[in-house]
């Protein structure tokens, strides 16, 4: 993953991070015998767009019916409920599912 590891305090959550996660959770989805997951801002422009609850609560979710899939748990997350909207994106959040999918 690019700018590994993704501190707390001084890493700004961007695109190319969500990108990358699509493509492991897609990897994740491979191999439980899934098609590729869509998401409902398909396009992440790298240095214009923001990222919101949605790029996450989508990841976690595509991944969790993965790993199902494959006879794992859901993971766990620290934030557990994002709220559309209200929910600032933090590192924590792209550390977790990062470490869910490898």
């Amino acid at each position: 993953f690019a700018d590994d590891p993704t501190l707390a305090q001084s890493t700004t959550i961007k695109a190319s991070h969500i990108l990358q996660l699509r493509q492991a959770v897609d990897a994740v989805r491979s191999t439980a015998g899934l098609s590729n997951a869509t998401y409902t801002r398909m396009t992440l422009t790298p240095g214009s767009t923001r990222i919101a609850a949605i790029d996450v609560l989508e990841l976690r979710d595509r991944l969790a019916a993965a790993l199902t899939a494959l006879g794992f748990a859901a993971p766990a997350y620290s934030q557990s409920s994002l709220t559309l909207f209200m929910t600032i994106v933090g590192a924590a959040d792209v550390n977790e599912l990062r470490a869910a999918v490898r």
